[in-house]
């Protein structure tokens, strides 16, 4: 009994230790697979994040590709550092091309200090302080959008000029503050490109999208074209009616200077034509119309000066900048241009326009060539290679004049008679023979049968009846 005692108790022992060994060898083996289980899910996040990186680089590289093609542009369009250099005696010159007065140009200072870390992108700031009218004003944004550079102006603040200061300058002096920023790029250094597999294929096959980029980085030029007929709004448009030093009443003398003025555009247009004709005749007939009309702009301003109708001081000065100006400058173009003389080739062409009209019976069209070019075939007297070609000219005038003038001479034939070698035709009614005068300057030199030879002014001209 005893013994039977003790081998159940053996066999429950063992059990118990055999059941204590295999709870503790699955309590191992769960933790095994608890970390097993946590690998796996570590390993489906990075494979879940290296499928996102996969199916994002391709549109990444093609975005660093139109980039790359693009910096080009940038590089055209941002300032570099020896722009900068430049950039205050651009202001300048901007400031005085556009008839302001600069009175301050600043540099902000950088804002961040030097903190934060460094971009590839930097902003440059500047303030400008100016003096002028409220369009040379827009004259100086004009210059500033079509800088060779990029250049913005996020704000400008006027303060208009008094009418008392209007009234002793003569002009509006509108003061203005203008901030222009830009920004400059450099890359960061320590960078080095990814190199890009099959990068040209993939860059043509991007063509249009590089295209599109640059053209949207492309800014358009626009060319400002003055007040148009405007008035500047920071001026009180009231006048007073009468002008401290006599004269016409203030209205009247602001309009005689506007039509003073208009006259004057309208002969710098004009000079532009002559400049930009397309041969020869057709700028010796501009270049007449220019005469003619710098002719009624100085009659005009005789008038104005002999009376001292202008006394208002603003209109006065627009007298000075919109009218004597344009006029003096239109005097030296024409003096410094005709000094020189025509050109052989134009001389030449001249001739050869001129032969032509003649020939075909164009006696007058040959004259209008000719009338233009009295002055200047003068200053060609001392060349005698061009000299010739214009005397040359002058007797092809001459021509022309003495056979518009002999077509113009009214003759009616009613007949003609030949005994032996005495010939008789009957002219205007009368029988005329060789050497008879049929009116003073006019005598017949021969008669054929049908047409009758006359000597004219030196010449042996024919007539067919």
């Amino acid at each position: 009994m005893d013994k039977d005692k003790r081998l159940w108790i053996g066999i429950g022992v063992g059990t118990l230790l055999l059941g204590g060994g295999l709870g503790t060898l699955i309590y191992l083996k769960q933790g095994d697979i608890e970390e097993a289980r946590t690998e796996v899910a570590n390993l489906e996040t990075q494979i879940e994040k290296a499928r996102k990186t996969l199916e994002g680089t391709a549109a990444l590289e093609q975005e660093v590709i139109v980039l790359r093609e693009v910096s080009t542009v940038i590089d055209q369009i941002l300032p570099s550092v020896e722009d900068l250099n430049e950039l205050n005696d651009d202001f300048h010159q901007y400031a005085t091309d556009a008839h302001v007065r600069a009175t301050a140009f600043k540099l902000k200072p950088d804002r961040s200090g030097g903190r934060g870390p460094k971009l590839d992108f930097e902003k440059v700031g500047y303030t400008l302080n100016l003096e002028g009218g409220i369009f040379e004003f827009l004259d100086f944004l004009n210059r500033i959008e079509n800088h060779r550079r990029f250049l913005a102006v996020p704000s400008f603040k006027v303060s208009s000029s008094t009418r008392q200061d209007i009234d002793r300058l003569g002009e509006a002096r509108h003061q203005i503050q203008v901030d222009v920023e830009t920004y400059t790029f450099s890359s960061q250094a320590g960078l080095t490109p990814v190199n890009i597999e099959g990068y040209e294929r993939k860059r043509d096959l991007l063509a249009a999208e590089i295209n599109r980029r640059r053209k949207a980085l492309t800014v358009g030029r626009y060319d400002y074209r003055g007040d148009r007929g405007r008035r500047d709004p920071w001026i009180d448009p009231r006048v007073p009616e009468l002008g401290d030093d006599g004269g016409m009443p203030v209205p009247d003398q602001l309009a005689k200077v506007e039509e003073l003025a208009g006259m004057a555009a309208e002969a710098v247009a004009q000079w532009e034509a002559v400049e930009n004709a397309q041969n020869v005749l057709d700028r010796m007939l501009k270049k007449d119309e220019l005469q003619a009309m710098l002719g009624s702009l100085d009659e005009e301003l005789r008038r104005v000066e002999a009376s001292g109708a202008i006394t208002y001081a603003p209109a006065q000065k627009r007298m000075e900048s919109d009218v004597y100006e344009p006029r003096s400058m239109l005097a030296e173009k024409l003096d410094s241009g005709s000094g020189m003389g025509l050109s052989l080739a134009e001389l030449e062409t001249i001739r050869d326009t001129m032969t032509h009209h003649i020939e075909r019976g164009e006696y007058e069209l040959a004259l209008q060539v000719y009338g233009p070019l009295t002055q200047d075939l003068e200053y060609v007297a001392g060349d005698p290679v061009r000299s010739e070609v214009a005397d040359v000219i002058a007797e092809l005038a001459v021509e022309a004049e003495t056979l518009r003038d002999f077509n113009a001479i009214e003759l009616e034939f009613s007949g003609s008679f030949f005994i032996g070698d005495k010939a008789a035709v009957v002219i205007n009614g009368l029988p005329r023979t060789v050497g008879d005068e049929v009116q003073p300057g006019l005598e017949i030199a021969a008669i054929r049968e049908n047409e009758v030879d006359f000597y004219f002014r030196g010449f042996v001209l024919t007539r067919v009846y």
